[in-house]
């Protein structure tokens, strides 16, 4: 979260530019849920 949107892409700005829209999406771990959504996934 500390790291601002070109550091976590690794696109140059210039090309960064380009997009009109960047949705940042944040994942909080858990484990019990990844674990319901592989197995429902993978069934």
């Amino acid at each position: 979260r500390a790291k601002t949107v070109n550091e976590n892409l690794k696109m140059s700005p210039a090309l960064l530019s380009r997009f009109d829209l960047v949705f940042i999406l944040l994942d909080k771990p858990d484990e019990l849920l990844d674990k319901r959504l592989s197995d429902h996934i993978i069934a």
